[in-house]
């Protein structure tokens, strides 16, 4: 006959999967019920200020060394140079769409900029001087007129008169011409 094998109860399988399952389940507590989940920094003792603890502003400073950098750098250029005349915003100043930086001075622009001017000036001005020339020898062209106008009606009557005489043979030939 065959004997019965009695089984063990306790096997080392079975013991280590059982503590090994246990000792996860209690540290997995132990990090959620009791571990301390502050941060720490270590810190030497001489770099500690202890002062009197007071009531009012609360300002915390920390001195850095380091070089500080624009995010975005724009490079400027101008059409024309010049000289620097005057600056209107210094370095590292915030600025918007349309805001002058700086004002530059061109000699030479400048003066043919005048010279333009002036001859604009005298364009005008000879435009001017042409109205006005006009305007006179309309004048005088119309005084013309008027004088015409005024011997026609003086001597316009003389002639009808002449003629009337000369058909009944008053005057003579070289007086009615």
């Amino acid at each position: 006959m065959d004997k019965q094998i009695k089984k063990k109860r306790f096997t080392v399988k079975k013991v280590a999967t059982w503590g090994g399952g246990a000792l996860l389940i209690i540290f997995i507590a132990y990090q959620f019920i009791w571990a301390d989940r502050r941060s720490r920094l270590k810190v030497d003792i001489n770099k500690i200020t202890v002062s009197e603890v007071k009531r009012g502003i609360f300002q915390e400073t920390i001195p850095q060394t380091g070089e500080v950098r624009p995010a975005n750098t724009v490079y400027l250029d101008v059409v024309e140079g010049g000289n620097i005349k005057k600056i209107s915003r210094e370095s590292g100043a915030i600025l918007k769409a349309g805001d002058v930086i700086m004002e530059l001075s061109n000699f030479n622009r400048e003066l043919s900029v005048l010279g333009q001017q002036a001859s604009f000036n005298e364009s005008i001005n000879r435009a001017r001087e042409t109205q006005v020339q006009l305007k006179r020898m309309d004048t005088d062209q119309r005084l013309n007129l008027a004088r015409i106008q005024q011997q026609l009606d003086v001597l316009g009557p003389q002639f009808i008169r002449a003629k009337g005489l000369f058909e009944k043979k008053l005057i003579s030939k070289q007086d009615y011409e």
